[in-house]
């Protein structure tokens, strides 16, 4: 019977299967060095998750690919001076317009939540953003 660490977790291995049973293991957290954060360069940042009607009006900072659960981007938007950065998830609507116009870092950038909502081919229903640039 041995041990291994997973995650921070104590993780005994046993029988023939090599079941696995769990203990926390604190200590095994505690000897890791702390991961910086993408957004741990003292700016301001903050999440928006646009509700029906509501826009966001800035300059794109940043295109983040493949992020979180889903592989989706992330927009990082400068909205002004002293503002904090604004991060807006990707959605399959925001993101064939930004392509669609070829906009990029320095692109000045606005994204509504239209309220639509739309079914996609495979069943699944979206809400509808619009994409506007100069």
């Amino acid at each position: 019977m041995g041990f291994r660490y997973v995650y921070g977790l104590k993780t005994r291995l046993t029988g023939r299967n090599k079941k696995m049973s769990t203990e926390t293991n604190q200590s095994g957290f505690d000897d890791l060095n702390p991961v910086d954060q993408p957004d741990d360069d003292g700016e301001d940042v903050e999440w928006l998750d646009l509700a029906p009607g509501d826009s966001v009006v800035g300059e794109l900072r940043e295109i983040r690919e493949n992020c979180g659960e889903y592989g989706s981007r992330v927009y990082k938007i400068q909205t002004g001076i002293g503002e904090p950065v604004k991060l807006v998830w990707g959605k399959a609507s925001i993101d064939r317009q930004v392509d669609s116009a070829e906009l990029g870092p320095g692109s000045l950038l606005g994204i509504q939540n239209t309220g639509e909502e739309y079914e996609t081919d495979n069943g699944y229903t979206g809400v509808r953003y619009e994409v506007r640039s100069e």
